[in-house]
């Protein structure tokens, strides 16, 4: 039986509210130099109750939530959606996507959240290689490069794909050695930064082009180039079965489906949906041959800030006319009855959901209640 973390939470949170008043719905995007006793300083009984009870919570049966967190490559965070004790205390597993060269405040931060049950893990994104590799082929070219891509999922050689496989390059050439012992250095850099660091696992993100937009010689291509990766992740998981692998992507993007049965989740994205039959039609096209049915995970985004694209949104509106966020309305979806186990939600940008003048995270906090609602007595 699903169990809802107010089950845990009613007897603690009456308490927490007395002593901690507004003061928890901190929204400055910079530290303030105010010192405010925290909840562990005035009681720590009621504290360790709290956290006894957080990690109950995750320990149960319950949908999860997944939420990727950009920190800067070798840099503190300056704001609070770079903090990760900044995020909702009941949040499953955050991703960071810079692991290398990580700043030390991230590491008692890792030890703050363990302390909830909440584990981190780090990303290892294909497209940001192969923009890595393109940038250094190309360091004295008058046209600059794709850079890589904080938000994920945007390769530069046909990964974005319209369905048509106009895009991509048909000339590749034969040999692609040199990229492949690149590719190989990479990925084992960074499960190594996953060791270095102590994060709880990696998640694997590609979401390249749809086979059958792909002549037969970049299917061939693609299929090198993931041979290395799925090498690399197996031979490190088969050393560290203790740590979570996840993929996220698109599974039907994928010609070799062998690496989804090690892994623990499978995070579908499907970014581009606006409404819960277009998440339905997304997570049936993933559902392909070899991929396990038993761990899917869908995964949407938070709106931009900048307002550089449309995403983030459904297109069903609220009751005051506003588009519901496709954050909500994808937690709304993940409890319809499927053909498939649909075991949570998983968010990108999720940092842009912080900015809110009444809540901070106030998208993903809803998710996380209509996903595990308090029961009915």
């Amino acid at each position: 039986m699903k169990r809802s973390i107010k089950i845990y939470f009613l007897p603690v949170l009456a308490l927490t509210a007395v002593l901690l008043g507004s003061c928890s719905d901190w929204t400055d995007s910079e530290s303030v130099d105010i010192s405010r006793p925290s909840l562990e300083e005035q009681n720590p009984a009621l504290y360790a109750q709290y956290l006894a009870a957080l990690r109950a919570y995750k320990a149960s049966e319950h949908k999860l939530t997944f939420v990727m967190m950009e920190n800067r490559a070798g840099l503190a965070p300056i704001a609070q959606n770079q903090r990760l004790t900044a995020y909702p205390d009941s949040v499953d597993f955050i991703c960071m996507t810079h692991p290398e060269n990580l700043a030390p405040e991230y590491s008692d931060q890792m030890a703050g959240v363990r302390k909830k049950g909440t584990r981190v893990v780090c990303e290892i994104d294909y497209a940001r290689i192969e923009s890595e590799w393109e940038a250094l082929q190309a360091p004295e070219s008058d046209e600059p490069g794709t850079p890589g891509d904080t938000e994920s999922g945007n390769a530069t050689d046909g990964s974005q794909d319209d369905g048509d496989g106009s895009e991509g390059d048909t000339t590749e050439p034969a040999d692609d050695s040199a990229f492949l012992a690149f590719c190989r250095e990479r990925v084992e850099a960074l499960t190594a930064s996953c060791e270095r660091y102590g994060f709880d696992g990696v998640t694997f993100t590609y979401d390249g082009p749809v086979l059958s937009s792909l002549t037969p010689e970049q299917t061939t291509l693609f299929a090198g180039r993931l041979g290395v990766v799925y090498e690399v992740l197996k031979s490190w998981h088969a050393a560290h079965p203790e740590k979570l692998l996840f993929f996220r992507g698109g599974p039907h993007k994928l010609a070799d489906c062998s690496l989804l049965s090690d892994c623990s989740y499978v995070i579908v994205m499907a970014k581009d949906a606006t409404s819960r039959e277009e998440l339905s039609v997304e997570m049936y096209r993933a559902c392909v041959e070899g991929v396990p049915t038993d761990r899917l995970i869908v995964g949407v985004t938070a709106p931009a800030l900048d307002g550089s694209d449309e995403l983030g949104y459904f297109t069903q509106t609220d009751a005051a006319g506003k588009p519901i966020s496709a954050i909500v309305g994808a937690a709304s979806w993940v409890l319809e009855p499927s053909a498939y186990d649909k075991v949570g939600l998983a968010i990108d940008r999720a940092w842009n959901d912080y900015y809110d003048l009444n809540r901070i995270f106030p998208n993903i906090r809803k998710a996380i209640d209509i996903m595990n609602p308090a029961p009915v007595n």
